[in-house]
């Protein structure tokens, strides 16, 4: 008779064959289940646990592709190397690493734009900055690399002033001027037209020499890396005041014969004003006493200016106060002039004149030496 086995008889033995198949492996457990008998009380059962035989196969993780190790970039330079305080200045970046870059920035602050043009270098566009030499630095997915003081940004000069500060139109004046932030100076313009042997004293201080130019006020410059200082009408040309053209020899034709006589003649005078100012200028005139070969005159007050004809005039419109007939003395006067701000350029003046030969005058030939000056103011 098979006794009956109970619940917790059966859950035993369920756990003893779960212990055994894990232990032993099949094959122990039919073992077990042959030398069961097939009737009676189930003899105790001793379970000695065994260790497997042999070696477990090796366990193998999944493999997976090392994803690649991005590199920190490096700065090594940048061209040029100084720019000024507003930005602006196209800059290349050399380095290495650069290729993938997400920002480039000058002293903290973002470069204006950028182009990667290789893993070495990079062209930026410098952003404005305080004075000062600033860190160049670079980002990409491998870090930043930087180069400090890589970029230096310079403060634009001014010009407070020139020193003498006019100089004729020709050029050639050695001035001095003054201002601040002059260091570097490159160039130095006089209304464009560059002065020579440029020297840079210091800061604030250089000396240069005037290009020629016309007549009138001139706007001085100086250029740095930092950028351009101007001063305008910081320095006056002076244009020369001259007479063109001489009176020239005249003559009266005449012979004398003991009666009075009124005889004519003219004489012109070319001016060319090139001051650039408009401060109006004057002629002037003296002459000496006719005079014959035996020493015989006829006083100069009988020579006098009659009118006068204005003509060829170029840029200029002179006005005369002078009031006709003017008796020509042996002593400077005016005989035109013109008014202020009448203009600047050239103009010829005909001027008709007469001598009034008196009935006691001497039969003979007489000269006289007229000279006709010009000056500055009406």
């Amino acid at each position: 008779m098979i006794p009956r086995l109970t619940p917790r008889h059966r859950g035993i033995i369920a756990v003893l064959l779960a212990a055994m198949i894990a232990a032993t492996g099949a094959g122990a457990m039919e073992s077990v289940r042959a030398a069961s008998p097939t009737t009676g009380p189930l003899p105790p059962v001793r379970m000695t646990p065994t260790a497997p035989t042999g070696s477990l196969p090796p366990v193998q993780a999944p493999t997976r592709a090392p994803a690649p190790m991005a590199t920190v970039p490096s700065v090594t330079s940048a061209t040029p190397n100084t720019g000024p305080t507003s930005g602006g200045t196209s800059v290349v970046i050399a380095g290495s690493n650069l290729a993938g870059a997400t920002a480039v920035m000058f002293g903290g602050t973002n470069a204006t734009n950028f182009t990667v043009n290789n893993s070495t270098k990079i062209t930026a566009t410098a952003p404005a900055h305080s004075a000062g030499a600033v860190t160049v630095a670079v980002t990409t997915g491998g870090g930043t690399g930087s180069k400090s003081s890589a970029y230096i940004y310079i403060a634009p000069p001014t010009v407070t002033g020139v020193s003498p500060g006019s100089g004729p139109i020709a050029g050639g004046t050695s001035v001095t001027i003054s201002g601040t932030n002059l260091t570097g100076a490159t160039v130095v313009t006089f209304d464009s037209f560059a002065a020579t042997n440029i020297t840079v004293v210091n800061a604030t201080t250089i000396t240069a020499t005037t290009p020629a130019d016309v007549a009138g006020p001139a706007d001085v410059a100086v250029t740095t890396a930092g950028g351009t200082g101007t001063r305008t009408a910081g320095y006056t040309y002076v244009g020369t005041l001259s007479i063109t053209a001489a009176p020239g020899n005249f003559a009266y034709s005449a012979t004398l014969s003991g009666d009075p006589l009124n005889l004519t003649s003219s004489f012109a005078v070319g001016v060319n004003d090139a001051t650039g100012s408009g401060a109006g200028w004057n002629l002037q005139a003296t002459i000496s006493v006719l005079t014959d070969a035996a020493s015989d005159t006829i006083p100069a007050a009988d020579h006098t200016i009659q009118s006068v004809a204005l003509s060829g005039t170029t840029g200029i419109a002179p006005t005369n106060g002078i009031s006709y007939p003017l008796a020509i003395p042996t002593s400077a006067a005016k005989i035109f002039n013109a008014a202020v701000n009448t203009g600047t350029g050239q103009a010829t003046m005909t001027f008709s004149t007469q001598l009034m030969v008196p009935a006691d005058a001497a039969v003979g030939t007489y000269t006289a030496a007229l000279t006709v000056t010009i000056a500055a103011g009406p």
